[in-house]
């Protein structure tokens, strides 16, 4: 019969080298004293050696140049990035081919942004006045204003945002409680450079007190009931005796329910007579 046929080279089989990135790309982050004039490289690695590797920047081909150096050594690639200016700054794209097959590795190039003036830490304004918030960076960015993690977006006769070259501000007209949070300013697409003010509105109510104290004339061994009614409900108040706080104990009963405020003094002495005050902060 006929002989079987033979199997190529003894059994052994090649197999092609997957196509693979070994190393990628990564992101360069250039400060700002050393970026412009400097030069940048991005390195990778690519597997097989023969693969033939192209470099793009955003959506164009780069081309061998002054400016761009392209180096291929084995495995290794490189583009040398000559004269570094802020608009070389953006995405990098090695796009690596072999055998019909295509694969490809991005990073950015950076040039960093910093905060020349912060937000202030915290940032206050009086209730009905208009608050006012500035920060500048060290370049010309776009950015995103938050509040307690929201955009923070425009609006007519309440909200202003302004920039004027590398500063940024926000006005906000009409302040009222809503007003209050967490202000954040962010670079965009670089949220990590941000800098935070916390907002408060102050609400300052010259007449807390709508009902006032009466005085009281009690027998001894009575009790002595003050009464008051406040403008509106809050947590800030107290009563004196004299200079001295009053607390609540077996003999006083401080008793509130919304705006109303009692003091009650049981089993009126003689040491109890003094004049009594009600404090709003």
């Amino acid at each position: 019969g006929p002989t079987p046929p033979e199997e190529p080279f003894g059994g052994f089989k090649l197999k092609a080298v997957p196509l693979k990135f070994i190393k990628k790309i990564q992101d360069i982050v250039l400060q700002e004293a050393e970026s412009i004039g400097s030069s940048a490289m991005f390195e990778c690695e690519v597997s097989p050696s023969t693969a033939i590797t192209t470099w793009m920047k955003a959506d164009s081909n780069l081309r061998e140049s002054p400016k761009h150096k392209f180096t291929s050594d084995g495995k290794d690639r490189k583009l040398n990035i000559i004269d570094v200016q802020l608009s070389d700054t953006g995405e990098y794209t090695c796009i690596a081919k072999n055998a019909g097959k295509e694969i490809s590795c991005t990073a950015k190039l950076i040039v960093e942004v910093k905060w020349i003036k912060e937000l202030e830490p915290e940032t206050s304004a009086l209730k009905g006045q208009p608050l006012y918030m500035t920060c500048e960076l060290n370049k010309e960015r776009d950015v995103i204003w938050k509040r307690n993690g929201e955009v923070l977006k425009k609006k007519a006769g309440k909200v202003q945002i302004n920039v004027i070259g590398m500063q940024h501000a926000v006005t906000i007209q009409n302040t009222t409680e809503e007003d209050t949070g967490v202000y954040t300013c962010a670079v965009a697409n670089q949220e990590d450079v941000q800098t935070t003010t916390s907002v408060k509105i102050i609400e300052i109510i010259k007449d807390w007190i709508v009902k006032p104290l009466r005085d009281q004339h009690v027998k001894p061994k009575a009790a002595a009931t003050f009464k008051c009614e406040l403008f509106k409900d809050t947590p800030n108040w107290k009563w004196l005796k004299g200079e001295t706080e009053v607390t609540p104990s077996d003999k006083v009963e401080v008793q509130k329910d919304g705006k109303q405020l009692t003091l009650t003094i049981k089993n009126c002495q003689p040491d109890d007579v003094a004049e009594y005050a009600m404090e709003v902060e």
